[in-house]
């Protein structure tokens, strides 16, 4: 398990295309070598492994189900560990929050393997799986992970409950109300982050809105700003 989890983790940093790729072995047209795992390992075993992996986690009812119709279901234990273990270890202070997209490759299915497909027209690829994730501003390691699922799901996500509404200060913002889903969002990112209370989070448009400020202080004890560059490079000197 070791061995296979640690070329797993290799075969992250290697600027090459799939597994017949990994085990290959002499020069590749650069100066760079193949990466050769054939030398620890016979390639079947390999991809069987891979095959697995993301099952060790996950229900046996999942086993046996078709791979075009699994649902996020069978990778959040496996999400919901690391996000505890990462909140468990870091000491979160300063955190900015966006989100990564996993681009849409459809080969056997219509999904392409994601259990919902998201569409985001800004991004490089407009449609593939994604994830709002918050990063820790002094080290850069990612704390937090919430895979966008799918709309029915994600209306059963912390703070999506009829009884979460809008706090409505005077001045600041709509009149009362659920709360919105970016809102909700931000919230469960630094619940989950366990950031301290009176540290500081920033994000982009989709996550640095007034209603968010407002939500995050009277809530968390937070204080929080829509992202730029100029408070990036406060924070940093």
């Amino acid at each position: 398990m070791k061995l296979m989890v640690t070329l797993l983790v290799k075969a992250a940093t290697e600027c090459v295309s799939g597994v017949d790729n990994l085990f290959a072995s002499g020069k590749d047209k650069d100066p760079k070598t193949f990466p050769d795992y054939g030398q620890y390992v016979p390639k079947h075993e390999f991809q069987a492994f891979m095959y697995v992996l993301p099952f060790l986690w996950a229900d046996e009812e999942f086993w046996y189900r078709d791979p075009r119709t699994l649902p996020w279901e069978v990778m959040m234990p496996f999400v919901t560990k690391v996000n505890a273990l990462r909140a468990m270890l870091m000491y979160v202070l300063y955190m900015v929050l966006d989100e990564t997209m996993w681009g849409w490759r459809p080969k056997t299915s219509v999904t392409g393997g994601f259990p919902n497909i998201t569409h985001e027209p800004r991004k490089p690829v407009d449609l593939g799986a994604m994830a709002r994730n918050a990063v820790e501003a002094i080290t850069g390691i990612m704390v937090f992970q919430d895979p966008v699922a799918d709309l029915t799901s994600q209306r059963l996500k912390n703070y999506m409950q009829e009884d979460n509404v809008l706090h409505t200060p005077e001045g600041a913002g709509p009149e009362g109300g659920r709360l919105p889903v970016h809102v909700a969002e931000v919230l469960r990112q630094v619940e989950g982050s366990r950031l301290k209370k009176g540290g500081w989070v920033c994000g982009d448009a989709w996550f640095g809105s007034v209603t968010s400020v407002v939500e995050l202080m009277i809530r968390k004890g937070v204080y929080s700003s829509e992202c730029c560059q100029a408070l990036l490079h406060s924070l940093h000197c």
